[in-house]
């Protein structure tokens, strides 16, 4: 496939049929998936502590209380989901690294809770609350991310979800191994549009790994643009520090 010229005009529609999908939109999605887990946990935690008949009750708690709680949970998760880093990443949803994120601001965010309760003696909470509240959201907010990762996914998958697009810097093996990865991993959130050539790779090279040549690393600004990119990955071990940062 011979690569493109990036003066050749082309459809208004056809270039925004291809722009990747709203990273707006994605954090969204994350946001709604993070709301709906933190209120099944808080659910959660009511029904362990006055449904199972496990702890013995004591004290005057009423459903009203916890209509109060719920109130104060919503902003207080969010702001320590936010602050926690869980959605600085919309490439995944759910993962390791994701998950202890999710556990550190479930803590804070109970944390929160028990200040507020010390201060504000007529929001007055059952203690085991706390606790269960903690595990009930780390647990139900794992689960809805795993559910939304494994949808995402789906969708990149079926092209309903358009991924950013990135071009691999290099004609090198390691390109090939990256584009067989991503191509046969849909959750890697990436779209390989192709490759750009350093200068002294073949002029001749048409596509690499099965992927279209966009063009020379000289012409990189006016591909980026052309080609909607969002990112390149650095295929090129024989560039320097201060070609890097020329890029």
């Amino acid at each position: 496939m011979a690569p493109v010229d990036i003066n050749k005009e082309f459809c208004i529609e056809n270039k925004v049929a291809q722009q990747s999908t709203s990273p707006r939109l994605i954090l969204l999605w994350f946001v709604l998936s993070d709301l709906i887990g933190m209120t099944l946990g808080v659910c959660a935690a009511y029904f362990m502590r006055f449904g199972t008949g496990v702890i013995e009750l004591s004290g005057n708690y009423t459903p009203k209380h916890y209509v109060e709680l719920f109130a104060i949970a919503v902003p207080v998760w969010l702001f320590w989901l936010a602050r926690g880093k869980c959605y600085d990443f919309l490439g995944r949803a759910f993962n390791r690294n994701i998950m202890r994120n999710i556990t550190r601001a479930c803590f804070k965010a109970t944390l929160t809770f028990v200040v507020v309760h010390f201060f504000t003696r007529n929001l007055e909470f059952s203690r085991y609350v706390y606790l269960f509240a903690f595990l009930g959201s780390v647990f139900c907010i794992g689960v809805m991310r795993f559910i939304t990762d494994r949808l995402l996914g789906f969708l990149r998958h079926r092209g309903i979800v358009i991924p950013p697009k990135v071009a691999i810097i290099g004609l090198h093996d390691l390109g090939a191994d990256l584009v067989a990865s991503v191509e046969s991993h849909a959750y890697l959130n990436l779209s390989i549009e192709g490759f750009i050539r350093l200068n002294n790779d073949a002029a001749t090279e048409k596509s690499f790994a099965g992927k279209v040549v966009l063009g020379s690393i000289a012409d990189l600004p006016a591909i980026a643009a052309f080609y909607g990119l969002s990112e390149v990955i650095v295929n090129a071990p024989e560039l320097s520090a201060d070609e890097l940062l020329d890029l």
